[in-house]
């Protein structure tokens, strides 16, 4: 034992930083010390699903916010044409315009709003495979 441990620890002199990683390396392939490691990584188990819980609540919250925005933009669209249908059922010109401006107005929002949602799902799925 004392002639490995002379040979041991002049390679490691002769070996400067390289042979601290290797040790270090040698140390974690080690049975114990695998068992440590998962057992520290089961103890910081609860912190990381809470971070994944409050992670996916946000994506949850930002989706919503975009998707109840899409929907208002529509509902608004469809008012517009049936404003539009009165105008020119009536002759209101005045009535007409402004059905036709709120129409062009909300339905460019609402396909502004569909693809920064389109774009935002592309970026989380990326995300979440990176």
């Amino acid at each position: 034992m004392n002639v490995l441990k002379h040979v041991f620890m002049s390679w490691l002199s002769k070996q400067g930083n390289n042979s601290w990683s290797f040790l270090s390396f040698w140390l974690q392939s080690q049975p114990l010390f695998k068992t440590i490691h998962s057992f520290t990584e089961f103890l910081k188990l609860p912190q990381k699903l809470e971070v994944i819980k409050e992670t996916e609540q946000r994506r949850h919250f930002q989706f919503t916010i975009y998707e109840n925005n899409k929907k208002k933009l529509f509902q608004i669209v469809f008012l517009g044409i049936i404003g539009i249908g009165i105008g020119i059922h009536t002759s209101h010109q005045l009535f007409l315009q402004l059905s036709v401006g709120v129409s062009i107005v909300s339905g460019v929002g609402y396909f502004w709003t569909s693809f920064k949602l389109k774009r935002w799902m592309k970026f989380m799925h990326e995300k979440r495979r990176g």
